[in-house]
């Protein structure tokens, strides 16, 4: 049995211990209401600090603004090197010229133990486009761990890709952390390159591509999709094409243009679809540039007359020479559209084929029906000297003459052409113009040896003759009108 005075140290020692716990905690309370005081003066001080370097920048020329902002790359705070990454970002939207300290520290910076300094490092090299910035970029990749970090160095491999990363944007690629839309930039940019082993890395990256989430599939992404993929996997891309989404859907059009075999499924989903023209209708010149190509591009819907202006030139300047006057004819242009493509083929580099020469001959009729005579007969007058079928020979030479008549150059005319029968049916359907009374003037005096008294009279009527305008008037003598006056008599007419 315990004693009272045993119990008594036990007892005093337990109150010991009951006012040493409010004491402890009560300091540790203290402790932290300091800390807290410090940080909160600590965090007013380091705003003021980068207030006042903010304010000094503005003041600075360009040297000195490259002075500083080495100085906040080399400060131990992280807040103030952030800053100096703030700075540059602001000078650079503002052309500012930086001295090489400044691309020497970005460099510098790429093996920083923060992956936040190296991620920004890394997005400097790339924006000051350094000499050397492939190899730093590579190079950082092949050590890099941290995905914030190797974001931007795999958009700078995307930018400048090279054989030596390969390995690397491949590890990347297929790690289940990765930037995985900067991962898919930089692996397309080296399929552009051709820079993948065909038979050991193409199965690796689109079995990855087909296990991810279709969501984190950015445009470089689906153009790997659709240049390494199957039927299978177009078929996805194509139903892409009717996304709600309008970067998605813009992506897949993109990235099935990039293969002959995404053609049809884009046409198909242009036909229904006006804004998805821009990509069929590239895809169809990249890969149909034919008859059939360019019958298909005419008849996809659009919302922009000059964007599909601009595609049908382009798409005829694609075509092979021998098949535009197929091509034209088949897509069943209009008369401006069928001019515009068919004019190439005056170029003197041509060579004038039989195809050719039909669509020669097709430009000048053309011409000459839409009233530019001076254009007919540069056309018609292009196969001189070439041997063509003869009825072609007929039509360009009925084209020159008619021409002539036009430019009102009769003699000139009547040189290719002196049969009556043939001037006659031409005044008759001759357009109501001044010329046409000059016309049968000309024609007076050149058959006056050949036509009876009621054939003048009809060409009298025709032509609007009064009775006293005698054939021998001196509006009989041809005189050729110069070359400035044809070509503002046709200008006139020749508005579309």
């Amino acid at each position: 049995m315990v004693s009272a005075s045993e119990s008594e140290p036990a007892i005093k020692a337990s109150d010991d211990v009951e006012q040493t716990e409010p004491d402890t905690e009560r300091w540790k309370d203290r402790y932290e209401s300091v800390q807290e005081q410090m940080q909160t003066v600590q965090s007013a001080q380091l705003a003021e600090i980068l207030e006042l370097y903010s304010r000094l920048h503005i003041e600075l020329d360009d040297a000195a603004r490259s002075e500083l902002i080495v100085s906040l790359f080399e400060d131990d705070r992280l807040a103030i090197r952030l800053l100096g990454f703030s700075l540059v970002d602001r000078d650079l939207s503002s052309s500012t010229v930086f001295e090489p300290g400044v691309g020497e520290a970005a460099k510098a910076m790429l093996g920083d133990e923060n992956p936040e300094i190296r991620s920004k490092a890394a997005s400097l090299v790339v924006r000051l486009v350094l000499p050397d910035a492939m190899i730093l970029l590579t190079d950082a990749l092949h050590t890099e761990r941290e995905p914030i970090a190797a974001e931007p160095m795999l958009a700078g491999i995307a930018r400048w890709p090279s054989p030596e990363s390969v390995d690397d944007v491949l590890g990347w690629f297929l790690r289940d952390d990765a930037p995985f839309g900067a991962a898919c930039d930089a692996a397309w940019s080296l399929e552009n390159q051709q820079l993948w082993d065909k038979e050991a890395d193409h199965p690796k990256l689109i079995e990855r591509l087909r296990e991810v989430e279709p969501a984190s599939i950015n445009e470089s992404g689906m153009k790997l999709i659709a240049m390494l993929g199957n039927a299978d996997d177009l078929e996805i891309l194509g139903s892409m094409l009717v996304s709600d989404e309008l970067a998605r859907r813009n992506w897949a059009a993109n990235a099935l243009a990039v293969t002959p075999r995404g053609v049809d499924l884009l046409v198909q989903s242009a036909g229904e679809h006006p804004g998805l023209f821009i990509a069929a209708s590239d895809a169809l010149i990249r890969y149909r540039a034919t008859p059939v190509g360019l019958q298909q591009l005419v008849t996809l819907p659009h919302s922009d007359d000059q964007v599909r202006l601009d595609a049908i030139k382009r798409m005829g300047l694609a075509i092979e020479n021998d098949r535009l006057t197929e091509a034209v004819r088949l897509a069943g242009l209009d008369h401006a559209h069928s001019v515009l493509l068919l004019r190439r083929l005056l170029n003197s580099n041509v060579q004038i084929t039989e195809r050719v020469s039909k669509g020669i001959v097709l430009l000048s009729e053309i011409e000459l029906s839409q009233q530019r005579p001076n254009r007919a007969f540069e056309a018609a007058s292009a196969l001189d000297g070439v041997e063509i079928e003869a009825p072609d020979r007929l039509k360009v030479d009925r084209i020159r003459w008619e021409s002539l008549i036009l430019l009102d150059k009769m003699q000139d005319a009547f040189a290719i052409n002196g049969a009556f029968s043939d001037w006659a049916v031409l005044l008759r359907r001759f357009p109501e113009t001044e010329l046409r009374p000059r016309l049968g003037v000309f024609m007076l005096e050149a058959f006056k040896e050949s036509i009876d008294e009621q054939q003048v009279l009809v060409i009298r009527q025709i032509a609007g003759l009064t009775e006293e305008k005698a054939p021998a008037d001196d509006s009989v003598t041809e005189t050729a009108p110069n070359d400035d006056t044809n070509e503002n008599s046709e200008d006139s007419v020749e508005t579309d």
